[in-house]
């Protein structure tokens, strides 16, 4: 199918001698970290908004503050919209309803740890929409999982409107059969219930995914975990924890890649402590150094490497659309290449 603009006829016109308003999206993430939220906001205002208002939309951003709202400068995100905690929004699941509740045509609902390189291939997906019975776009794929997920999902909000609220949230089906009991992840149970409509959801792959979105997992996870309870368990327990917690190594790696391209940028630390200290939030490399040489299972080594070189990639494609020559932090213990020969 030929790349065109959406059509302005899937818009009502009020009178015929008037031009129909211009569609509108709202992209919108949940955010706990302000320094991850500027990291991305940079990505969406360079990628994502021109090759949207290019293609006749007129783009708005809100960043839901699901932190403390006052490390939230708004000097470090102009152009987009603050939202607070409220009534409405207490936490980031309702904040998806929220924003799908927004005054728009169509809703972007981007993870705080989700980069698209290339805007003008998420908007060349706008003429999928021009099938009245699509519903959505999917982006990022779940890892060795069907069907579409919410990280990067485009959503055509009058078909998300017509189900019953509450719509994105998180969903617990055959609880009768306890302990077998389905735990559907956000967004899940509303795909269910449109594609059982007869609608129509488009599932980007993951190889095609990956060449225009980078997409880090557990990053803000790692850093909560930190903030919540590392203090009381302790240095070396916290540690153990990481060794232990494949996912929980990944976005430790993974804030370290990221802390490199922030503080280059921004030239101010990443993932801080309370006295400031880079990547103290999270774990340090040195830290994080001492974990991994603690793993010698080489089947745990390998698996450990192959996230991590899919994370290096997609730093690496992060660092050249900054125009940034960047070498990778040396992370991986030398004694892991002479267990694993």
């Amino acid at each position: 199918m030929q790349e065109t603009d959406l059509p302005h006829q899937n818009f009502p016109q009020q009178d015929k001698d008037v031009a129909p308003a211009a569609p509108t999206l709202l992209i919108a993430s949940p955010h706990r970290y302000p320094d991850l939220a500027q990291l991305w906001y940079r990505f969406v205002r360079r990628e994502l908004m021109p090759a949207f208002t290019q293609r006749g939309l007129a783009v708005t951003v809100t960043i839901f503050c699901d932190g403390e709202p006052n490390d939230f400068n708004p000097d470090d995100f102009l152009g987009a919209s603050l939202c607070l905690p409220g009534p409405e929004a207490r936490d980031f699941m309702e904040f998806y309803d929220f924003a799908l509740n927004e005054k728009c045509d169509f809703l972007l609902i981007l993870d705080a740890d989700a980069f698209v390189l290339d805007g003008e291939w998420v908007a060349g997906y706008l003429q999928r929409f021009s099938d009245q019975d699509v519903s959505a776009v999917s982006f990022v794929p779940r890892k060795g999982k069907e069907g579409p997920a919410i990280y990067a999902l485009l959503c055509r909000c009058a078909h998300y409107r017509a189900l019953p609220a509450p719509v994105f949230p998180s969903h617990y089906e055959s609880l009768e059969e306890w302990p077998k009991v389905v735990n559907l992840q956000p967004g899940d149970f509303a795909a269910q219930r449109l594609l059982a409509a007869g609608r129509k959801i488009i599932s980007v792959g993951a190889e095609e995914s990956a060449l225009h979105v980078t997409n880090f997992h557990g990053t803000t996870v790692v850093r909560i975990c930190r903030s919540l309870f590392g203090s009381l368990i302790g240095d070396s327990q916290f540690e153990d924890l990481i060794q232990r917690e494949r996912y929980y190594a990944v976005g430790v790696y993974d804030n370290i890649l990221l802390a490199s391209l922030y503080e280059r940028l921004f030239d101010s630390a990443f993932a801080p402590d309370s006295l400031g200290h880079s990547l103290a939030g999270s774990m340090t490399i040195s830290a994080f150094r001492r974990v991994l040489g603690n793993i010698h299972d080489p089947k745990r080594q390998s698996a450990l490497r192959d996230w991590f070189e899919h994370s290096n990639l997609g730093f690496m494609k992060m660092a050249a659309c900054e125009g940034l020559d960047l070498a990778l932090p040396a992370i991986v213990p030398e004694n892991w290449a002479k267990e694993s020969a």
